[in-house]
């Protein structure tokens, strides 16, 4: 093989590599979230990044009332949500924490919802996720308990797009259970709204809450009135 041809396979394989590593990177970054105040901005890289991004329909048991809670109960309130379950060691417990934090923050605003919902539905019964929420050190606490069918949860999370490590081979999980410590803020209609880490301070998820609390405020007040006759 002469000088030229040697250099043209090189070529060749150079660009070769860098298309597959394009390719593994943009595949990568679909459906990655963004952390921290959205506004009415996406919260997705997909094709669709256009459109708000529904959830999927689900009826849950609300631990310490044991009556159903549906994605209808979602609408005309404002809901803070977590994925976590009783036996976590130590994300979900700092989380509750955060939650009641913000909820003090915005000095218990109506209209505003807190659900911690399990990801290990097998164990956490509602008794027990109940018992766990209960627990003085969360005292006072505003955060509603949520589990039932493992299937809906898994579906809910994966259309926020909350990381659960789940092994479909054991289902009765007893050892930690890798997951998100990511809070998503749904809005009155049923959207997705924001997504905070654990980097972001109660203080700060409040303040960009009432941000945008006031710009939904503001856009509903700017809707002409219905015309009745």
């Amino acid at each position: 093989m002469n000088a030229m041809n040697k250099n043209t396979v090189f070529v060749i394989v150079v660009l070769t590599l860098a298309l597959g590593i394009g390719i593994w990177r943009n595949k990568q970054s679909v459906g990655t979230q963004k952390a921290g105040l959205l506004g009415h901005q996406t919260i997705s890289h997909s094709n669709n990044a256009n459109q708000p991004k529904l959830l999927p329909a689900f009826e849950l048991t609300e631990a310490l009332s044991g009556q159903v809670f549906t994605h209808e109960q979602l609408t005309q309130k404002w809901s803070f949500l977590f994925f976590g379950y009783s036996a976590c060691p130590d994300v979900c417990p700092k989380t509750i924490g955060t939650l009641n934090q913000i909820s003090a923050a915005l000095k218990n605003q109506p209209g505003v919802q807190y659900l911690f919902i399990s990801i290990n539905p097998e164990k956490d019964s509602p008794k027990v996720l109940a018992d766990f929420l209960n627990q003085e050190d969360f005292q006072p606490s505003i955060v509603k308990g949520l589990t039932g069918d493992k299937k809906q949860i898994m579906g809910l999370a994966s259309t926020i797009g909350i990381f659960v490590d789940e092994n479909p081979s054991q289902p009765a999980i007893s050892g930690p259970i890798e997951h998100s410590g990511t809070i998503v803020l749904i809005n009155p209609k049923g959207e997705l709204a924001a997504v905070f880490t654990n980097s972001d301070s109660p203080a700060q998820i409040a303040q960009d809450f009432q941000k945008l609390y006031q710009k939904a405020a503001s856009l509903n007040r700017a809707k002409p009135a219905m015309i009745s006759g």
